[in-house]
């Protein structure tokens, strides 16, 4: 019920398609088995992902010209010709 889901349809064939989402720094991530956990305080928010495999990886954050903050991404990249991402929130 609170979820959103986005559904991708791409021939992917032999190429590789990936989506890239950028947290903010005060987001904590965590990697589990097939989902992705992410929260601020108390709220907390799950990322699936079927078609797509998962990986998060440092990045950073500009928040303004000539700054930089270590920040984190997720990144969803597609092995099917349709990727459903679910984002569940509590």
């Amino acid at each position: 019920r609170d979820r959103l889901t986005i559904t991708d349809r791409l021939p992917v064939g032999n190429n590789r398609v990936s989506a890239s989402l950028l947290l903010h720094p005060d987001v904590a991530v965590t990697e589990e088995e097939g989902i992705v956990r992410c929260g601020v305080n108390d709220r907390q928010v799950v990322i699936s992902a079927k078609g797509g495999a998962m990986s998060v990886s440092q990045a950073a954050w500009h928040p303004r010209f000539n700054s930089s903050v270590s920040s984190n991404r997720i990144c969803i990249t597609m092995y099917a010709d349709v990727l459903e991402t679910t984002i569940a929130w509590s």
